[in-house]
């Protein structure tokens, strides 16, 4: 059983999916993704995606060394995000060929803030921010190493940055329709 799940995360996606167990024995080879100059022949997190518009395919997700995993709504209905051990892939469901990977690594955290239509990949200091058209904004180095959000909320998003220097945690904001943000702990 897989601990990989979907989260439409407040999105509509016009398609399905289902988390495979591992490759298939039988039918088409699954489509093979993976960040370059990472092997894609090895076994990661399997999908199984039925477009709406468009045929039916299985992609083979490489998976990074740390991190979430799971399968996300996007802002864009016919894009699958799919996060597999804390590497990202946005993919069109229906030209499964036209992907992009999430400048984020490894990903901690996946949340949306669906008035503003952003999709947040929040990894040790930065948080990036996705749009139907794609990377919207990266903040600034937030933290020596450690971010985490505690609301999303339309206008902004808050969270706690690890001050190494200090041993503490340190609030921050980022304004959701810039990036810009007060606050937090970076070297």
């Amino acid at each position: 059983m897989s601990s990989e799940t979907f989260n439409a995360l407040g999105f509509l996606a016009a398609y399905s999916c289902e988390i495979l167990p591992g490759l298939p024995a039988v039918g088409l080879p699954p489509l093979a993704f993976a960040r370059p100059p990472q092997a894609a022949h090895s076994e990661g997190l399997v999908l199984r995606v039925l477009p709406t518009v468009g045929q039916p395919w299985v992609g083979n997700f490489h998976r990074g060394n740390e991190g979430t995993s799971g399968v996300f709504a996007s802002p864009d209905p016919a894009t699958v995000c799919i996060v597999a051990r804390g590497q990202g892939y946005l993919v069109k469901t229906n030209t499964p060929s036209v992907f992009e990977l999430v400048e984020a690594d490894p990903i901690k955290q996946v949340l949306s803030v669906p008035a503003r239509g952003l999709l947040l990949f929040v990894d040790y200091t930065t948080v990036a921010a996705y749009g139907v058209g794609g990377l919207v904004w990266r903040t600034a180095r937030l933290s020596w190493d450690g971010v985490r959000i505690t609301d999303a909320g339309p206008d902004s998003v808050s969270g706690l940055a690890w001050d190494a220097a200090a041993g503490k945690d340190t609030p921050f904001v980022i304004d959701t329709l810039t990036g810009v943000h007060t606050g937090g702990a970076s070297p």
